[in-house]
Formats: structure tokens, sequence, C-alpha cells
């Protein structure tokens, strides 16, 4: 993760920062599984966040970073 003022790699453009418009608290339910077979693609821990009512919002796979 990049920090406020680190040079971005030299194909990409700067981000600038922006100031948060508001924030609040929300209920996700947290899910933590283990994918991969290890022989293929490797065993690791994956970490998927959903709605109440069972949409995915989110998934960090080490593999294949944050989507």
């Amino acid at each position: 993760m990049k920090g406020i003022g680190e040079m971005p790699p030299e194909n990409k453009k700067p981000v600038e920062p922006v100031t948060t418009r508001s924030a609040r608290i929300v209920e996700v339910i947290e899910t933590v599984s283990i994918r991969g077979n290890g022989v293929e693609n490797p065993v690791r821990e994956v970490i998927q966040y959903w709605s109440k009512d069972g949409i995915l919002l989110a998934e960090q796979d080490p593999c294949n970073g944050v989507e």
C-alpha cells in the first residue's frame, strides 16, 4: 500500500488525496475460507465481506489482490 506523497510506477499518474465527505459504520458479514489445492495454485486464506442480503461486497485473496 502506498502512502501519501509516494511516487507511483512510471506508467501511472499520481493519485490526488481526496477529502472524505462522510463515514459511517455498517454491519457486514466477514468470512474466512481456505482456497487452493497446493498443486496448481497455493493454499491460502481468503477473506470475503458480504451484505446481510447475501451479496458479495469485497474479497481479499493474496493471489489476486483486493477485488
